[in-house]
Parts: C-alpha cells; sequence; structure tokens
C-alpha cells in the first residue's frame, strides 16, 4: 500500500515537472495575455523569439501613423489596420518579400494585432504570427532595436516611466473637474474609434503634424490639454511629444473613453 502510494505521488510530480517545464517554456515573461482565449487559432510569437528570428520575419506595425512615429521597431513597417488599403500594401510587400508576417501594436490588451492577422488570413496570408507583448515590451527589452521619435534608441532611459506616465492619468471625474477657461480638449483616437461621443467643444486630433501645430498654439496661448483616446493606451505616446516640448500642464483621461462611459454608466 505505501509502495503504491509512493508510486502515484512519484507519477503525478513526473507529470507536474512536465507541465510546469512545457508552460515556462512556451511562456513569456511579461504579463498574461487576456485576449489570446479569444483569438486561439491564431500563432503567436514571445519577445525572445521575435528577437533571435529577427532577419526572418518582415514585422509590421499596425497602428495609426503618429504612433510608429513616436516610437517603433527597428526596421517595422507601418500599415495602419484602419487603412482602406491596409490588404493591397500588405500584397505588394509580401509579394516582394517571403518571409513570415508577424503583427504587432500597443501590448496584452490591444485587438488591433490579432484583428490584422485575422484579416490577413481572410485574404490568404497564412503565414503570419502575432507579437502580442507589444512595442513598449519590445523597448524595454531591446532599446538598440527600437525607433524613438527618429533616431534609434541607446538606453532604457530615454523611455518614460509608468510612474511619471501615471502621474498625468487623472478619473473621468478629475476630467470633469478640469474642463474650464483656458483649456483645449483633444481626442486622439482614430476615426474609426469615434462612434462614441462623450464630450462637447473638442479638437480631434489623428496626425503628428497637427497635434505639433495645436501644441505650439496651447504654450504660446498658456493653456491647459486635457487629452483622451480610445482606452488610455495611445496617450502614452502622445506624453513624448509633450515632454520633448516641456509642455508641463496636461492631463490625460485615465483608462480612456472606455473607463469613461464604465463609470458614467454605473
Amino acid at each position: 500500500m505505501k509502495r503504491s502510494k509512493l508510486h502515484c505521488l512519484s507519477n503525478f510530480l513526473f507529470f507536474m515537472a512536465i507541465y510546469l517545464s512545457a508552460f515556462f517554456s512556451h511562456s513569456d515573461d511579461s504579463p498574461q495575455f487576456p485576449l489570446r482565449h479569444i483569438f486561439t487559432n491564431l500563432e503567436f510569437i514571445t519577445s525572445e523569439e521575435l528577437f533571435h528570428e529577427y532577419n526572418k520575419n518582415l514585422i509590421v506595425d499596425v497602428r495609426s501613423t503618429f504612433e510608429y512615429e513616436v516610437l517603433h521597431i527597428k526596421d517595422a513597417i507601418n500599415i495602419p489596420i484602419s487603412s482602406m488599403d491596409f490588404i493591397p500594401t500588405l500584397k505588394n510587400l509580401t509579394d516582394a518579400d517571403k518571409r513570415a508576417v508577424v503583427f504587432y501594436c500597443n501590448g496584452i490588451d490591444c485587438k488591433k494585432s490579432y484583428s490584422a492577422a485575422i484579416k490577413a488570413r481572410t485574404y490568404d496570408f497564412l503565414n503570419v504570427k502575432v507579437y502580442d507583448s507589444g512595442i513598449l515590451e519590445w523597448a524595454r527589452k531591446y532599446p538598440n532595436m527600437s525607433v524613438l521619435l527618429g533616431k534609434s534608441m541607446s538606453s532604457t532611459e530615454e523611455l518614460i516611466s509608468d510612474s511619471k506616465f501615471l502621474v498625468h492619468n487623472i478619473s473621468p471625474a478629475e476630467f470633469m473637474q478640469k474642463i474650464k477657461l483656458n483649456v483645449w480638449i483633444l481626442d486622439i483616437r482614430e476615426p474609426f474609434q469615434r462612434d462614441i461621443k462623450i464630450l462637447e467643444n473638442i479638437t480631434y486630433v489623428s496626425s503628428l503634424d497637427k497635434f505639433n501645430t495645436l501644441l505650439r498654439r496651447a504654450r504660446n496661448d498658456n493653456v491647459k490639454l486635457l487629452i483622451y483616446d480610445a482606452v488610455g493606451r495611445q496617450v502614452r505616446w502622445i506624453q513624448y511629444l509633450l515632454e520633448k516640448e516641456q509642455f508641463k500642464e496636461y492631463y490625460f483621461l485615465k483608462g480612456g473613453v472606455k473607463n469613461f462611459v464604465r463609470e458614467r454608466d454605473k
């Protein structure tokens, strides 16, 4: 009986070791991926795999052009998923370059890279993968393989820290309280994301040139900026432009429109 129990325990530990080994060998060391269970039919690639297979992949950034211009993976090609020419452009690229295509966007809760892979497969692009750790995770791990504001990075110190980002994030209630004279409200969502309107008297901004123009005017007029996006991700890239110009009076809507609506409808 004792031998039987020991045998069962031994088997249990053996299979647990196999399970844990498999789990850790296939996991990325970034946070868990909350959307993968929805997109189970896609192929994913980790940060380490993409780094070691960098030259074997055609890397495509599917975010907006202004996000790409702020920070992107070195040699990545920008094809916004919102573009009407997404598939034709992808076809032209893959006709000339037969490497596997890797899509990426802003990170683990950004759907754009998953949507890009699904759309590509719908049009018979079968050799596609998703790098869902996202651009910030990549830049933190491989700064020398990242481009920030048009220049190759040399250190992670060039990245804005989480604490510096979060200090400019305010709740929906605080955001509303700051709407007064000498304040401009900027909606930086992409056009396809603007189905929900939460405020009046706003300015839509979806290009780097327009934002830089508004930023110069805001500084000259000594106004504060209240900025929001869809889920609180895109504002992170806007902050690099604000800090570069040493603009101080700005606030982001924490969690974007998604969080605003959730709080409003409670």
